[in-house]
């Protein structure tokens, strides 16, 4: 009876995993790496608590479908180990608007049942894509470094896609009792690629921010309006601004005028044109990608006095005999 019990019990288990990995991976999908160019993410908040780690960030992959509802699209942070062990973790969605940074001008919206469709032809929402994760901290071991992938299923296409996570962020540091957490990475980029084309070069943080008009016409419908230069390189970042408003990160680069593309002026990277801001969409970053090392703390425990009394002799009732190493 007992054989029989753990049998159907190991079964139950067998086939509680299959139904979980059918709900996250989806019957026809297929897990396609993406680079940054597709697949836009960013981790802008991590912290902790007692018992928890939270992470905050936004992520949707362009020119597939919308990204509207619950309906459309799930998110999950997937966590590595250094043996190529992952557990998925689902999101939490959240309400958020990126359609009008990614929007190509002219295009009009893509009808719900248009998919893989270029910014050229029509433009997507991306309306639910902020998220947070919460993991428990007894989840992970020490002496152990984990890396962190982005999954996102596309419900109407049946896909998922992966990329592995990238954050600009100041440093974080959280201890317990036992354990370090030291999440590692760079504070500033190594290096800025422009990943897209005709993405004009604003002088403030923001897309409200005025777009510069300098140097010779290119044309009667451009004129001399500046634009990033694809594929260009950006080796020196002054500094980092994260916008609240809309949950993004800019990058303050420098210029200079280049030649003229497309009937539009184009910057590189140079010193004359200053000061010029590009966000986190519109660059691939060059750099480690985002790990935490967990290492168990040396507790250095403290010395603690003992008073002891032997009943057979008179002694002083203040009169320290002997230390002992007590651990708590």
């Amino acid at each position: 009876m007992k054989i029989l019990k753990s049998v159907i019990s190991i079964l139950s288990i067998i086939l509680l995993r299959s139904i979980l990995f059918q709900q996250i991976h989806g019957l026809n999908s297929t897990i396609i790496g993406l680079d940054q160019n597709a697949f836009k993410h960013e981790l802008f908040d991590i912290s902790f608590t007692d018992d928890m780690v939270q992470f905050k960030g936004y992520a949707f992959v362009i020119e597939q479908q919308h990204h509207r509802t619950h309906n459309t699209h799930t998110t999950y942070l997937e966590v590595v180990d250094s043996k190529g062990e992952s557990t998925l973790f689902l999101a939490t969605l959240h309400p958020s608007n990126y359609t009008q940074h990614m929007q190509y001008r002219g295009t009009s919206i893509c009808s719900n049942t248009t998919f893989y469709a270029k910014n050229t032809t029509c433009y997507y929402d991306y309306e639910l894509t902020q998220f947070s994760v919460k993991i428990p901290l007894d989840y992970f071991n020490h002496e152990e470094t984990y890396y962190f992938n982005i999954v996102m299923h596309l419900h109407q296409v049946k896909q998922s896609y992966k990329t592995q996570v990238y954050a600009l962020m100041n440093q974080k540091l959280f201890e317990t009792n036992l354990h370090a957490f030291a999440f590692n990475h760079h504070q500033q980029p190594n290096q800025l690629r422009i990943i897209h084309s005709e993405v004009v070069v604003r002088n403030a943080p923001s897309i409200q921010g005025s777009t510069y008009f300098v140097g010779t016409n290119c044309s009667t419908t451009y004129r001399n309006q500046l634009f990033y230069q694809k594929d260009s390189i950006y080796s020196h970042v002054k500094s980092v601004f994260f916008n609240h408003d809309v949950g993004l990160s800019y990058y303050e680069i420098e210029g200079q005028l280049s030649t003229c593309i497309n009937s539009r002026r184009t910057v590189v990277e140079g010193s004359n044109v200053k000061p010029m801001f590009i966000n986190r969409f519109m660059v691939n970053l060059v750099g480690e990608r985002l790990s935490l090392n967990i290492q168990k703390k040396i507790v250095v425990q403290p010395k603690i006095k003992i008073r002891f009394y032997h009943p057979q002799f008179t002694l002083k009732s203040n009169h320290i005999y002997q230390q002992y190493m007590i651990k708590k």
